[in-house]
C-alpha cells in the first residue's frame, strides 16, 4: 500500500512554523465547516466531523476557531460560501493524483491547480483516474520498537485489511470504512499519527530517482495551495 493522503507530511514538516500554521489553521477549519453543514454540529453523531476536530485537535488549532468553524457550517456564523471538489489529474511519470480541495471560488481554483500541474509536467484529467482507487480507512501509528510486534497483531486481529512497515519506523494500516473507528479505538495506544479516509491505489507505480525529485516538488506546491486539503497518488514510493 502507498500513495495515501500527504496530509501527514504536511503536518510534521510545517506545524512548527507559524506562518505555515495558520494556513493550517484555515484549512482544518474549512475541513470543520464544511462536515458541519453536510452532517449536523454534534460530533457524536458526525463522524466525519469527529475526524475533523481530531485533526485540528492535533495541531493544537484554538477551541474557539474550532467552534467558529462548527457554527459556519451551521449557519450561525457569517462566512464565505465554501465548496468541497475533487479534481484528478496527471503528474509527471503518468503518476495519477487524486486532489481534494475546499474554495470559495472554484473558477479561480481551478485554475490554479491546472496551473501547478502544468508547470511540473503534468495535466488536469477529465475523468479516468478515480478507477485506480478504493475509498478505505486509513490509520498510521508510531509504535515503539518493542510495541512493532504487537501493533501488527492488534490491526489485524481486529480486521485490517492490509498493513504495511514503513522505512521511518510508521505502520500504515488500512481498513474497510465502516471499522475504522472500531480499529483507531483499538490501536489508540500505539502512537496514532494520522487517521481518516483515504483513496488507496489498486495499481501503484514505482518511480525513478529523477522522477520523484519532479514529484517531490510537485507535491510540495499542491499542498502548499490554501485551497488543497489533501493529496492522493498511486506511487509505490512516494
Amino acid at each position: 500500500m502507498s500513495g495515501h493522503s500527504h496530509w501527514a507530511g504536511i503536518k510534521h514538516k510545517k506545524a512548527v512554523q507559524d506562518a505555515k500554521r495558520a494556513q493550517i489553521f484555515t484549512k482544518l477549519g474549512r475541513a470543520i465547516t464544511i462536515t458541519a453543514r453536510l452532517g449536523g454540529g454534534n460530533p457524536d453523531f458526525n463522524p466525519n466531523l469527529r475526524l475533523a476536530i481530531e485533526k485540528a485537535k492535533e495541531l493544537n488549532m484554538p477551541k474557539d476557531r474550532i467552534e467558529n468553524s462548527i457554527k459556519k457550517g451551521l449557519g450561525e456564523l457569517e462566512g464565505n460560501r465554501l465548496e468541497e471538489v475533487q479534481y484528478e489529474g496527471l503528474g509527471p511519470a503518468g503518476i495519477m493524483l487524486i486532489i481534494s480541495v475546499i474554495t470559495d471560488n472554484k473558477n479561480r481554483t481551478v485554475s490554479e491547480i491546472r496551473r501547478i500541474l502544468e508547470d511540473y509536467g503534468g495535466k488536469l484529467a477529465n475523468g479516468g483516474i478515480s478507477w485506480n482507487f478504493r475509498r478505505a480507512g486509513l490509520i498510521e501509528i508510531f509504535p515503539s520498537i518493542e510495541k512493532r510486534e504487537e501493533a501488527i497483531g492488534w490491526a489485524i486481529e481486529n480486521g485490517a485489511d492490509d498493513v504495511t512497515e514503513k522505512t521511518d519506523g510508521s505502520i500504515v494500516i488500512i481498513s474497510n470504512l465502516d471499522n475504522l473507528n472500531n480499529l483507531k479505538e483499538k490501536l489508540s495506544s500505539f502512537n496514532i499519527r494520522e487517521s481518516g479516509v483515504s483513496y488507496v491505489p489498486q495499481n501503484p507505480i514505482s518511480l525513478s530517482a529523477k522522477q520523484k525529485e519532479q514529484y517531490d516538488k510537485l507535491i510540495e506546491t499542491l499542498t502548499d495551495h490554501p485551497d488543497v486539503q489533501e493529496v492522493f497518488d498511486n506511487t509505490s514510493n512516494g
